[in-house]
Formats: structure tokens, sequence, C-alpha cells
């Protein structure tokens, strides 16, 4: 299947925040190819931009004229038109072409400092509404496009139908400097989209958005489907944004291509770690309840971003046999005992247990491995597995390599192998395994 090829028409981001930069950054985490034209060049970091470079007119014709007399085009994301001259060059360029287009009425910058002239936003006001199918301002570029003054749900709903009667099919009026919901009007009906306001001062939110709504659009979503989705692929790039500057935090649009990268070599690791397991097929260590073996990826944001095996290890006919095929949240319980051990230690992101016996400490603490444990009854059984194994790493002062406890009232006694990956911490009982065979 061909890929879909998107535009992006707007200015240059030195500090790669906002603008060209995170519009391609989103085409390319959505998967769609993504051209280019650049408005202008800023001098911009986290805090302020200092100086604003417009192109000649002629040269961005020619940037939009010589991609699409090659490429198809699906959609265009509109953004910073610094001066009249370029927003007039810009509908000039584009009013005949039947592409869909999105515009995100870029005024002012994160940082406060004005992205328009006079001369440009009364064009925009005109001409760019015209022959735009989608927009999306933020509140205050949707108070200067439609003349309305925004306190109210009902000003919202007025402000949307100002705006669309100059042109655009969808407008989205975004709820970042609202209350986090996003409002949408069509010319039939007001929609409301959900959302919560983070307590992140973003930068290229706005840019992540109409890109993203532009790319969902090329790959076939209708604009209510597509306006759905970019909010949600929005919200987690300002969540995931990184702190680079000392200003606002630009947001991550490939978070989520980096979370299943991630995913990915966390599987491959956990499905070697389980295939070294069942080869050694150490039966002497599995205890009644079974065993499981956990990894987690980099920063596990809960049990969904950390595999185990779902029906765990049992042992049958004298071998070890995984129940199931090992998936992402598949055991809470695992899940609890890597958590806690990251916030000691990120990089001990591998667990199993195994049966407790005195004889398999004594094995462990004879090959030079570091162990520790604690009581059941001092920790609260609502969730035992968080506290305890916080409990032993206090006590320990450091991560060791098993972690166990022998039990309480209807509960077996237990031993959790620790290791940077499931990789080690199998190869860890292994060792044990042929020690305890040995005697």
């Amino acid at each position: 299947m061909k890929v879909p090829s998107v535009m992006t028409i707007a200015g240059s981001d030195s500090g790669g925040g906002a603008g060209i930069q995170a519009d391609l950054k989103t085409f390319a985490a959505l998967g769609v190819h993504g051209c280019s034209t650049i408005t202008s060049v800023t001098s911009q970091n986290t805090e302020t931009v200092t100086n604003i470079h417009d192109l000649p007119p002629e040269n961005i014709k020619t940037q939009i004229e010589t991609v699409l007399n090659d490429i198809d085009i699906k959609a265009i994301k509109i953004g910073m038109l610094h001066n009249e001259a370029i927003v007039k060059t810009v509908y000039n360029t584009l009013k005949n072409r039947d592409i869909y287009i999105v515009l995100d009425p870029v005024m002012i910058s994160e940082g406060g400092d004005p992205l328009v002239t006079e001369g440009s936003l009364r064009t925009i006001k005109t001409l760019m509404l015209e022959i735009s199918d989608l927009i999306t301002p933020n509140k205050e570029e949707a108070i200067e496009l439609s003349g309305k003054e925004i306190k109210t749900k009902k000003d919202i709903h007025n402000a949307l139908e100002k705006i669309w009667n100059k042109g655009p099919e969808t407008i989205v009026i975004t709820g970042g400097h609202i209350n986090g919901d996003d409002y949408v009007y069509n010319g039939k009906k007001h929609h409301t989209y959900k959302g919560s306001l983070l307590d992140i001062q973003s930068h290229g939110s706005g840019c992540t958005f109409s890109s993203a709504i532009t790319a969902y659009i090329a790959k076939g979503n209708k604009p209510k489907k597509a306006i759905k989705k970019a909010k949600k692929f929005t919200t987690q790039a300002i969540k995931n944004g990184d702190k680079i500057g000392q200003g606002n935090i630009p947001v991550n649009p490939i978070t989520e291509t980096l979370k299943q990268s991630t995913k990915y070599k966390t599987q491959k690791t956990h499905s070697k770690a389980l295939k070294k397991y069942i080869k050694a097929n150490p039966t002497n260590l599995i205890p009644e309840v079974g065993s499981n073996i956990g990894m987690a990826t980099k920063n596990p944001q809960g049990p969904e971003d950390i595999i185990a095996i779902p029906g765990r290890i049992v042992k049958t006919e004298n071998k070890v046999k995984p129940v199931g095929c090992p998936k992402y949240g598949a055991s809470s319980h695992v899940a609890r005992i890597i958590t806690t051990v990251m916030k000691h230690n990120p990089r001990i992101r591998g667990a199993l247990n195994i049966k407790y016996s005195k004889e398999i400490i004594d094995i462990a603490n004879e090959i030079g491995m570091k162990t520790t444990s604690f009581k059941r009854k001092n920790v609260p059984e609502d969730d035992t597995m968080s506290h305890g194994t916080d409990k032993a790493i206090k006590k320990h002062k450091s991560i060791p390599d098993l972690i166990y406890d022998t039990g309480g009232h209807g509960k077996e006694p237990m031993i959790r192998i620790l290791g940077h990956d499931a990789v080690e911490a199998v190869s860890k009982a292994i060792k044990i395994s042929k020690k305890h065979n040995e005697r």
C-alpha cells in the first residue's frame, strides 16, 4: 500500500519544538510522508523568539508548486504566515488546487512573541479562511477570528458558528487555554471532545495537533475521527515532552513510536529468557502456584508496560511449561515487584519467582548472590508485593539478587530473583537449579 504524502507550510523553529520541525516529526510518527514549504526562519528557543526572517514570496511559491507538480499530496497543514505577502502567495498558489487544507492560525508563540503582522492577520481572516477545510484555533485565536468574546460554552458555540460562516467546513477550538475540552462545529452539529488541563507549559502542541489531523485525514479518516485521534496523540506527546531548555517543554510526537520500539525489544529479550528457562528445565524450582518471568520496558507507566506469562509456568510430566503466550499486562503480581524495584534502580527490569526453601537460600548465598527478605505479617495484605519488596530493599540498602518471604496464612513461601533483564534473572535461577541438583 502506498504511503500517503502530506505537506506542511509553516515557519522553521530553530529550537526544534514547534513549526516545521514538530510537523515533520508528527507526520513520520503517524506513517505519512511529510513534505515542507518554509515560510519564515525563526531564531527561537524554549523561552523566546529573537528574530524572524521571512522568505521571498517567489521562493515560497516555487517550494509549493515544485512539490505539488510531482507528488500526490493528500492534505496540507498551514501554520505560520508571518506577513501579508506570504498569506497572499500561499492563497494564490493553492486556491485552485483540490487538496484538503488544515489551517492552524498561528498568531503568538508559547513564549508570548507575535508571529503575525497586522496585515497578515487581516488577510488570514479573509483569504485563508476561504480556502481552508478545517481550522484549529485556540481560545485567543478564535476570539480574533470571530470577533466574539469567549467566556461561556454558549460563547464558544457562537464563535464557532461565526467562523464557520467565513468558509471552513470544520472548526475545532482547542481546549488548552479553556478547560481541556475541544469544541467542534461542522455547520450541522456541535461536538465536545472531553479532555483535561495538563499542568505542563508545553511548546508545539498546536502544531502537533493540526499536523496530526492532517496525517489522519490523508490516511482516509473523516474529520470527526481525525480530530479525536489527533487529540489522543497530542495529549500523549504533551505528557511525554522533554525538558530540554529553560522555558516551555517541547512536545514529543514520536513518544508512541519509541514506546512500541521499546516494547518490541523488551518482548524479544523476554522470549529469549523464556526459551532459556524451558531448555534448562529447572523443575526443582517451580512452586505450587507456578512461576512467572516478567520484564518491564524502560520507564513503564503501569502493568501494561510489563510483559509476563498469563497462566504462569507450571511443572507437568517433569517438564516446565508456560501456560499461554507472553503478553503485556498479563501479571499485576510480577508488575508490582518490578515497578517497586525500578523506583530504587530503574535499570533492574527483570524478575522471576521460584519456590522457597532454606536450602535454595543457602545455595544462593554460597555462590555469592545477595539475599534479603520481608515478613508478610509486617506489610499490608492488599499490596504485599509492593510493600514487601520495598521493605526488603531498604533493609538490604541496595538491590539484592533475591528477595524472599517464608509465607503466611494461606500463602506459599516464595523467592523472587531480580535482574537487569529477564535473561539475567533466568540465568541466576538456572545457576541455583544446577547447584541444587548437584546436592
